[in-house]
């Protein structure tokens, strides 16, 4: 249960504001979640690569912003886990 509210604070964390950053360095999430693991995230557009793409910049930005250790697997040594279905692509212009 504590993984799963985790992971939706994570995602709500991600999706709300401009981009896929933190706002400052405040956080909602539980103060046990010192670990996360981040896998690949899963490509369901025409988009090539940007499930690859995507994955690394949020890695990027948690490692940068946050105080979190990133993982790049799921497993017993995460306290949360991001996990993310890309959907849609919009093309840059």
């Amino acid at each position: 249960m504590k993984k799963a509210l985790a992971l939706f604070a994570i995602t709500v964390m991600l999706l709300v504001g401009c981009g896929y950053h933190t706002a400052g360095r405040a956080t909602r999430l539980p103060e046990n979640v010192r670990t996360i693991a981040v896998p690949a995230f899963v490509n369901q557009t025409q988009t090539y690569r940007i499930g690859q793409l995507l994955t690394r910049d949020v890695v990027r930005e948690l490692i940068g912003r946050t105080k979190y250790h990133v993982l790049n697997q799921a497993g017993d040594s995460a306290d949360a886990t991001l996990k993310c279905i890309v959907s849609s692509a919009k093309p840059r212009r």
